[in-house]
């Protein structure tokens, strides 16, 4: 298997997609280390920043807005953090952060950022996606993907 099969099978990447473009999809984290956690990852079996191309970088800004722009729409955070750590999955992807300075309380669970201000705590489990499936479903319709 593949480094990007076996990232997209660990992450159910096709179940929890939220909105993808050409060469990056953005789908949900299976654990929310905090609320609207999510990965944009590459559509391409690509393993270091420096092996994308041009159209590539500019995609990925074109996503990056589109999670930014419904996120703060739909859930609220007050800053987002996007992070290149690639030390456990080598498949080129980025942790997509929403921050919150308080906590916030969706879809029947109390969320915290216990990171704020500082690093966010990628390894908090504060609710498994399939348990947001309404956040799955407003954030898929945000970006036009009902």
């Amino acid at each position: 298997m593949s480094e990007q099969e076996a990232f997209e099978v660990k992450y159910s990447t096709a179940a929890l997609t939220i909105a993808e473009n050409k060469a990056w999809r953005w789908s949900a984290r299976p654990a929310q280390c905090t609320l609207g956690a999510a990965l944009i990852a590459s559509r391409r079996p690509l393993t270091s920043l420096g092996a994308m191309t041009a159209e590539d970088a500019l995609l990925f800004g074109e996503i990056v807005a589109l999670a930014e722009r419904v996120t703060r729409t739909i859930l609220a955070p007050d800053k987002f953090n996007c992070l290149a750590l690639m030390m456990i999955d080598s498949h080129l992807h980025f942790h997509f952060i929403p921050r919150y300075a308080g906590s916030r309380t969706a879809y029947g669970l109390i969320f915290a950022d216990g990171g704020w201000p500082g690093f966010p705590d990628l390894t908090a489990k504060q609710g498994e996606a399939s348990q947001l499936s309404g956040m799955l479903a407003a954030l898929r319709a945000g970006a036009g993907n009902e």
